[in-house]
């Protein structure tokens, strides 16, 4: 299970508010509002460090939440002192768990493509899958952390329209944007993880030797194990994944998002 490091890369403005929103036990529905969905650049200072260190990998398959001493929106969600329609607070905390979980995420994405070993040995090895994949996943990484949020029509009426209402349907569709953001990095880390386990294969079956003869059948069975691993990671594998990680941790699922509202949304951002 993944761990959530505080990592020196969060500097930017987003990272700042972040950190501040961290240390206060119950952030307002306000705070969660004026907070960008967008995160900060974790990858593009610190791609190709030479320094990066060897590390083996952690399983995927879930990530852990980086406040532990605080309500979670199911608390919330149950309270008797919730505002409005009882759900703000929840759905305020729920910004913040998924969000948390999004950026635990990307800070494991860029220690994975970052690794020394994560670029090609020679130029002969640079269209070969594992590497591929890792480019592939360095570029989809990128692109999830420049998208801003744009909420669109929040599908209210015009006129006088209650403060808690426009937090509602603020706050619902942040759940949205933030969900998919999650789903898409949880995605991408599972694929980088899988070409990450190609590339430790192969190095220790050739144990510095140039691919030969007497490797065919071990390389081969390298490749066809990671095109198994890639074949398994679908959107249905990623987003049961999530759900089930969120359900261990006692989280409020109520306004999250199914599948196909999220594969909407990401169409509708490009």
């Amino acid at each position: 299970m993944l761990s959530s490091p505080r990592s020196n890369l969060l500097s930017s403005p987003q990272a700042s508010s972040i950190r501040q929103l961290d240390q206060k036990a119950e952030p307002t529905v306000r705070d969660l509002i004026l907070l960008a969905v967008k995160i900060p650049d974790l990858t593009a200072k610190h791609h190709h460090n030479p320094d990066a260190k060897r590390k083996g990998l952690k399983p995927a398959p879930s990530v852990e939440p980086l406040l532990v001493d605080h309500q979670t929106s199911l608390d919330l969600a149950s309270s008797p002192f919730a505002m409005a329609d009882g759900l703000n607070e929840a759905r305020a905390m729920r910004v913040m768990e998924i969000m948390n979980d999004f950026r635990t995420l990307q800070i494991h994405i860029n220690s994975l493509i970052t690794r020394s070993e994560a670029n090609p040995p020679d130029q002969e090895s640079y269209y070969l899958d594992g590497y591929v994949v890792l480019r592939q996943c360095a570029a989809e990484s990128q692109a999830v952390l420049a998208g801003h949020f744009n909420p669109g029509n929040l599908g209210l009426q015009s006129g006088s329209i209650p403060e808690t209402e426009v937090q509602k349907a603020s706050l619902q569709r942040i759940i949205l944007d933030a969900s998919t953001r999650r789903f898409q990095a949880h995605k991408i880390y599972l694929r980088g993880s899988a070409a990450m386990r190609w590339v430790q294969s192969r190095a220790q079956l050739l144990r510095g030797e140039k691919p030969g003869a007497k490797h065919a059948n071990g390389l081969r069975a390298i490749d066809q194990r990671l095109r198994q691993e890639l074949s398994e990671i679908t959107d249905d594998h990623v987003h049961r994944d999530l759900r089930n990680a969120d359900r261990r941790k006692g989280y409020w699922l109520d306004e999250d998002p199914v599948l196909e509202r999220m594969l909407g949304w990401i169409r509708m951002q490009r």
